[in-house]
């Protein structure tokens, strides 16, 4: 089983009661589901819950290479090199990091929304990768993950995903993990075999299409990208 819910902003993510805060039970109501993955308090959008241990963990683990898409609203006037610096990769206090795809969505006086596809899955990555550059999170919603997008799910609803939709969420995972393989084991032929390493087959095959944010009624982000 596999389900889809845009969380709301405040609400954690978790089954067990939590003193003061909303969690998942008061929204989900369907036994035997988990989340595949986080997603940070503060943050909110599109969460997978599954009943499928092997799923979760694969969907959540890195080294499958499931691309999320999140929306970023940040502080301060974004430089024309930071896309190019954070695909580069930066060095945060456990290791360094990567994004996959970052492109300016739309921006104002002192601040921007930006999008941000990564397949990392490092607790508060997206928040500490952008602070580190200068740009503080003021608003985070995950839209997409893999080929699954938050599509016109109101904030603080489920539905339970198509067999088209898991079928290209599995494939996602199989393609994902080769990406990741041929970019730790490709070699350039033109160079020695120890040691050498094929730029070109270390790039991320991204696809092309359009992310679509739908506005609830809990989310930070407007759909013009800014707060009132």
């Amino acid at each position: 089983m596999l389900i889809a819910f845009n969380k709301p902003f405040g609400v954690a993510c978790k089954f067990s009661p939590e003193p003061g805060k909303r969690t998942l039970a008061d929204f989900v109501d369907v036994r035997g589901v988990y989340p595949a993955g986080r997603l940070d308090t503060d943050s909110e959008g599109l969460l997978l819950l599954t009943n499928d241990g092997e799923l979760a963990q694969r969907l959540a683990h890195p080294s499958f290479g499931v691309d999320k898409t999140y929306l970023a609203q940040v502080k301060g006037t974004i430089e024309r090199d930071l896309g190019r610096r954070l695909r580069d990769g930066i060095e945060l206090e456990d290791g360094y990091v990567r994004v996959d795809r970052f492109r300016i969505v739309t921006s104002a006086p002192g601040r921007a929304l930006v999008e941000v596809v990564i397949h990392e899955g490092r607790k508060h990555i997206v928040r500490r990768l952008l602070a580190a550059v200068g740009h503080p999170v003021e608003g985070l919603v995950r839209v997409k993950v893999g080929p699954i997008g938050l599509g016109d799910l109101r904030s603080g609803k489920v539905r339970t995903l198509s067999l088209q939709e898991v079928g290209e969420l599995y494939a996602a995972l199989k393609g994902g993990r080769m990406r990741i393989l041929r970019r730790k084991h490709a070699v350039d032929k033109n160079q020695p075999r120890r040691g050498r390493v094929n730029h070109r087959a270390r790039e991320e095959i991204i696809g092309a299409d359009p992310f679509r944010f739908a506005v609830g009624p809990g989310e930070i982000l407007r759909s013009d990208g800014l707060n009132a």
